[in-house]
């Protein structure tokens, strides 16, 4: 029976060999002429820009660079196939989608806009990217290709400029990893390595971070927190993703618990509120049963957190969820939720409270009764009055 030429050799030999085939492929491309089309001076459009030859050599390049860029990150990335696809994909649409179908996917853009950013701007991007992977080729780790790739993908319904602001973050990324290694080549291989959801949503990557939620048996674990305890559950919440949160509490295998609490005692809820998020305080609700009005390790339930941001309709929302103990709750200084609106100056939410039953007539630990704290309100006239 014949030797297949390819089973022959072990897969890292076929994949330093397609390595230094793409290489190739890529000094062949840089040695060909190309001029670079300025529509500032030369005032073309972009319809002339099609119309013309020149528009068919910038298309075949950036194809090419594209492709080149795309083989070399999914080449160096430490993922799983699932999580590959996943990658591979959002480069696709990032690098391909922005170029081909730019007038239908960016008819937000301008003329001007899509001279600058979709057509020459973009097309840098993608060679900065792909020559600064190049250039830290072996000295960083695969995981911080991972991380600056992360960065370099942005976020959808963004500007033109989002795309330039995530690509200067991913060459710092880079940068700052390139010397990490060099002066810490022992701490860069020891320290610990997020998964690629988890610094997706720590980054406010949330295309990335849903993408990857699609190959979630993989991709998540509940286990894995930041330096302030929390997980990407507790991350989602606390920056007001609402889909993300409501997707990951309703999973069941791993399975997040959303009364979970983080260094400080705050479980998803608390955090939601933190985020200012209305939609996503309501999905946290949802799933929190009897724990949503528990106390953090200051004592405040997200009633109180509420008052403090004076974000009335996230408290208007938690009021008629709450119960005559969680509105008459009180903070490590002996505050009730109405007590810190009258401290915040915010008699809208002080009149809510008080219409919804909370007690009047406590005092805190600086001995002030509610009534005395509305005696220093300003606004709505009456409410001083008590």
């Amino acid at each position: 029976m014949p030797i297949n030429a390819t089973n022959s050799i072990s897969a890292s030999e076929r994949l330093a060999r397609q390595d230094y085939a793409r290489q190739l492929q890529e000094i062949e491309l840089e040695k060909e002429p190309f001029e670079e089309v300025d529509f500032e001076l030369s005032g073309m459009t972009i319809d002339e820009f099609k119309a013309s030859g020149k528009y068919e050599q910038f298309a075949n390049r950036y194809k090419h660079q594209t492709k080149f860029l795309k083989s070399h990150v999914e080449h160096k990335l430490p993922l799983s196939v699932e999580e590959k696809q996943v990658f591979g994909a959002m480069l696709d649409d990032y690098m391909v989608g922005a170029f081909y179908d730019s007038k239908s996917k960016f008819k937000r853009f301008s003329d001007t806009d899509l001279k600058k950013h979709v057509y020459t701007g973009m097309r840098k991007n993608v060679h900065d990217f792909s020559e600064a992977i190049a250039d830290v080729d072996g000295s960083v780790s695969m995981d911080d290709i991972m991380r600056a790739t992360i960065l370099f993908l942005p976020e959808q319904g963004k500007n033109p400029a989002w795309a330039q602001f995530c690509m200067e973050q991913a060459l710092q990324s880079l940068k700052a990893a390139q010397e990490h290694a060099l002066q810490l080549p022992k701490h860069q291989a020891e320290k610990a390595v997020k998964s690629p959801i988890f610094y997706a949503v720590s980054n406010n990557k949330f295309d990335t971070a849903h993408s990857l939620l699609r190959v979630r048996d993989k991709a998540v674990n509940p286990e894995e927190v930041d330096r302030h305890g929390r997980n990407i559950l507790h991350l989602a919440a606390f920056k007001g993703d609402a889909s993300l949160s409501e997707e990951l509490a309703a999973m069941r295998s791993p399975r997040f618990n959303p009364a979970e609490m983080d260094h400080y005692d705050n479980h998803a809820l608390h955090l939601a509120v933190m985020s200012g998020s209305l939609p996503t305080v309501k999905a946290m609700m949802n799933v929190m049963g009897e724990n949503a009005f528990k106390a953090n390790n200051a004592g405040k339930t997200p009633l109180h957190i509420a008052a403090e941001m004076k974000s009335n309709n996230i408290l208007d929302f938690l009021v008629k969820n709450a119960n005559e103990n969680a509105l008459n709750a009180t903070d490590q200084n002996g505050n009730t939720a109405a007590q810190i609106s009258a401290n915040m100056n915010n008699p809208t939410a002080v009149k809510q409270l008080v219409n919804s039953g909370t007690n009047t007539s406590s005092t805190n630990n600086a001995d002030q009764s509610l009534h005395a704290l509305m005696m220093n309100l300003q606004g709505e006239g009456g409410m001083a009055k008590g």
